[in-house]
């Protein structure tokens, strides 16, 4: 008796620590043959094999984009009027990573509450038009030194439905 209950503890142990031991916060979901890395709750969605940028350059002091239309104008272009009715309450966060340029090399959506409210298929549609996009660059401190740019974007849905 006292064998099996020890049994049944190890494996109980190893479970448990094999469970903690895993990234149990995220999951990978292929979408159209492109990865993509949910976390906890869909709060952030992103392409799971993004590199890491090194980020010099600071929004407002080193550079300044125009990013006023191509965001609301490519939101409105893949989800369309009755979708963004139906998500009109919500907002989302939009991170990207641009070259000194201004052309997106990365998005990000991100949600303090309740996920992401798109499915697979709208994340990856929006991701491949933002990828497409080049934000002109307005003010800029050093041309020379500028790299790669981040900003995050927020996004009311409900100032999309007119």
């Amino acid at each position: 008796m006292n064998r099996i209950v020890m049994i049944m503890v190890l494996a109980a142990i190893f479970n448990i620590s094999s469970i903690y031991g895993q990234d149990r916060m995220s999951v990978v979901k292929k979408i159209k043959g492109i990865e993509y890395k949910f976390e906890i709750d869909r709060s952030e969605v992103r392409r799971a094999n993004r590199p890491t940028y090194r980020i010099t350059t600071e929004l407002g002091k080193d550079y300044e984009l125009d990013k006023n239309e191509i965001i609301p104008n490519t939101m409105k272009k893949i989800l369309g009027k009755k979708r963004l009715e139906e998500l009109k309450k919500r907002k989302i966060l939009l991170k990207f990573v641009c070259d000194s340029n201004g052309k997106v090399k990365d998005v990000v959506f991100l949600s303090s509450t309740k996920g992401i409210p798109f499915t697979d298929i709208e994340i990856y549609k929006l991701e491949k038009e933002f990828l497409k996009q080049q934000f002109p660059i307005i003010k800029f401190a050093d041309k020379e030194k500028l790299g790669d740019l981040i900003f995050v974007y927020p996004v009311t849905l409900s100032k999309l439905v007119e």
